[in-house]
């Protein structure tokens, strides 16, 4: 029997892993150059934390094609046929199992000036830290919520780089009434808090409660005004938004949606072991509600074995228990982070600023539009 995965991030890599593991044929595809997702992107030199992920998958005989792109998913005779193109090459796959494990994208609300050479997206910015193991030009801004906006900020310092500011949706308080779902991870609690040391060390200022409403520049560097009437020069701006669960393979498939904004919006309906109403589908990990990178792995984890068993293969119910709880653990950590990442003050934009880069249309421009009908 074979089984097919898309998305090699932390849930799709672990799915192919149990798959494997239980002797079945697996092919995972992912549009990436290596196995790990976003979270454990490769560098491009050296080590990486994702390192171990990568060697397990390599070594458990999945079938791993990277750098490939899923354009379509459907209900074949066969049970699930994936389209996709790798190169400039067509190819359809059919099996009787798929585990869909698309990830998420990042948000960002567009301000002022948010177009120009300098401002990028927070997820951008970490996605250049890990593979360039570099800091963008400093000194840099970081605006966003939650520890993402945190974890950037200690990563440049790490780098050498220099935070000219920290600018923090959510207020201070919000981060203690979420200690206590916290806690269950006492783990990546000591690194988040490592990370505030670093900050503190560094005497980065952070602005609690605050956004960046307004951004002007010229050659020299930038210069961004934020929501407490303060202005912040700066060479790179990073501004961050929530993250919401890539759903399109879901919909392709036939999966209902439905909203939690508790996971990130617009998210399809599974149950927490990332079972849906479709025989012989799975969606896990963030694409399923974002919960975290440790809540991802152990739900696709949890959906391989399910998947396996599906397919004949015995599969103890005492694993898939211990699995479900530390998944539960990691999950209640996941919604506090996600609580406060989304902690986004509720601002318009004004009307000169671009809405859609692509097309170079700003605010008036489609409000006129929505006026003419």
């Amino acid at each position: 029997m074979t089984a097919l995965v898309v998305g090699a991030g932390p849930a799709g890599a672990e799915a192919a892993i149990a798959l494997a593991k239980a002797g079945l044929a697996v092919t995972v595809l992912d549009e990436g150059p290596a196995a790990g997702g976003q979270v454990w992107r490769k560098p491009a030199t050296g080590k990486g934390p994702g390192d171990a992920l990568r060697d397990r998958l390599a070594a458990s005989g999945a079938r791993h094609r990277c750098g490939v792109r899923v354009w379509n998913v459907a209900r074949c005779d066969t049970g699930w046929a994936v389209d996709l193109i790798d190169g400039d090459t067509p190819e359809r796959l059919s099996a009787p199992a798929l585990i869909l494990c698309p990830g998420a994208r990042e948000t960002t609300r567009p301000v002022s000036g948010w177009t120009q050479p300098g401002v990028l997206s927070l997820a951008g910015a970490t996605a250049l830290l890990k593979s360039a193991g570099a800091p963008p030009p400093v000194p840099v801004l970081i605006a966003g919520a939650g520890p993402l906006a945190i974890y950037a900020a200690a990563e440049i310092l790490r780098l050498g780089g220099q935070v000219a500011a920290l600018v923090l949706a959510e207020r201070w308080s919000a981060w203690l009434r979420e200690i206590a779902p916290m806690a269950g991870q006492p783990r990546l609690m000591a690194t988040g808090t490592g990370w505030l040391a670093k900050i503190a060390a560094n005497r980065v200022p952070i602005h609690w409660g605050a956004s960046v409403e307004r951004i002007d520049g010229d050659g020299n560097g930038l210069q961004a005004r934020i929501g407490n009437g303060r202005t912040i020069q700066a060479k790179t701006i990073c501004l961050g938004g929530p993250l919401q669960p890539e759903t399109e393979p879901s919909a392709l498939a036939g999966v209902p949606l439905r909203h939690d904004p508790a996971l990130g919006g617009w998210v399809p309906e599974t149950e927490l072991d990332g079972t849906t109403a479709l025989p012989g589908l799975w969606v896990a990990g963030d694409g399923a509600g974002v919960r975290g990178a440790a809540a991802a792995s152990l739900q696709g984890r949890i959906a391989g074995l399910i998947a396996a068993r599906y397919l004949g293969v015995p599969v103890p119910e005492v694993g898939l228990a211990n699995l479900r709880r530390a998944h539960a653990k990691a999950a209640r950590f996941g919604a506090a982070s996600m609580r406060l990442a989304a902690s986004q003050p509720l601002t318009y934009a004004a009307p000169d600023t671009v809405i859609c880069r692509c097309e170079g249309i700003d605010r008036a421009t489609v409000e006129a539009a929505l006026d003419d009908g």
